[in-house]
């Protein structure tokens, strides 16, 4: 529930982010967001992965909030879904795709000036609720296209 701290965690370089342990050269997800610290030294020998899963939410995170792709399970392969996507000054843009038996979603917002523009599809045969922030509205198949005031 506290979207502007992920979005933190995400954006800066200083510890604790996503983007420390990339600024410290990994190539893969660590177990612990300081698995080497400044000084170069390990966190700890003895449990220290560097390919762990712990923060792999991240993808989701992203896909789900980020750009607001959510499954509804009472319907199955997105036959009807949610976009709630939450936009963010500090990223500036998004944009994912799913590919689904019906087609493609697509959900994508990018930031200008006080405004945000949203792009979304819908498959064929689909049906998607669009919420923007106290606004619901629902989309049918086809490409669409929303504007709202940044927060």
């Amino acid at each position: 529930g506290r979207t502007d701290n992920a979005y933190t965690l995400l954006v800066q370089e200083k510890y604790p982010s996503w983007r420390y342990s990339v600024n410290m050269g990994a190539t893969t997800v660590w177990e612990h967001w300081d698995g080497i610290n400044e000084k170069g030294e390990v966190w700890s020998e003895k449990m220290n992965s560097f390919k762990h899963y712990a923060y792999g939410s991240c993808a989701a995170w992203l896909y789900r909030t980020v750009c607001g792709i959510r499954y509804v399970e009472a319907f199955p392969a997105y036959e009807s879904f949610i976009l709630c996507p939450k936009a963010d000054k500090r990223l500036g843009f998004a944009a994912a795709r799913l590919d689904t038996p019906n087609g493609t979603i697509r959900s994508e917002w990018y930031i200008e000036g006080e405004t945000v523009r949203y792009l979304f599809s819908v498959p064929k045969g689909a049906v998607a609720t669009l919420k923007l922030g106290r606004e619901v509205e629902i989309l049918t198949e086809g490409e669409h296209t929303r504007y709202s005031r940044l927060k």
